[in-house]
C-alpha cells in the first residue's frame, strides 16, 4: 500500500511540474510580438493561374477524346477544340460561298 501512495504523489508532482511548464511556456509565448514575415517565391504566386490553365487543358483534351469516339455532336459544345476547328472550316466555307 506504501508503494501506491508514493506512486501518486510522485504522479502528482509530475503533473504538477508539467502544468507549470506548460503556464511558463504559455506566457513566454504570449508575451513576445511575432513579426514574421515570409516572402513568397514568384513561382507560388503564379500557381492559381499555373492550375487553371491545367485545368482547362485537361477538360479540353477530354473534349477531344469524346469528339472522337462520337459522345458529343459536332458543334453541340463550345470548349472543344476539335468542334471549333470544324466549325471555323465550315465557317470559312460559308463566307467563300
Amino acid at each position: 500500500m506504501k508503494f501506491f501512495k508514493i506512486a501518486v504523489y510522485v504522479l502528482f508532482a509530475l503533473s504538477f511540474a508539467n502544468l507549470a511548464g506548460s503556464l511558463y511556456m504559455y506566457n513566454g509565448i504570449m508575451n513576445k510580438t511575432h513579426n514574421i514575415n515570409v516572402s513568397l517565391p514568384a513561382d507560388v504566386m503564379q500557381m492559381p493561374e499555373n492550375c487553371k490553365l491545367r485545368d482547362s487543358q485537361i477538360f479540353q483534351a477530354i473534349l477531344m477524346t469524346h469528339h472522337k469516339i462520337g459522345i458529343h455532336e459536332p458543334g453541340a459544345t463550345e470548349f472543344c477544340p476539335t468542334c471549333q476547328g470544324a466549325m471555323k472550316i465550315v465557317d470559312n466555307i460559308n463566307k467563300g460561298l
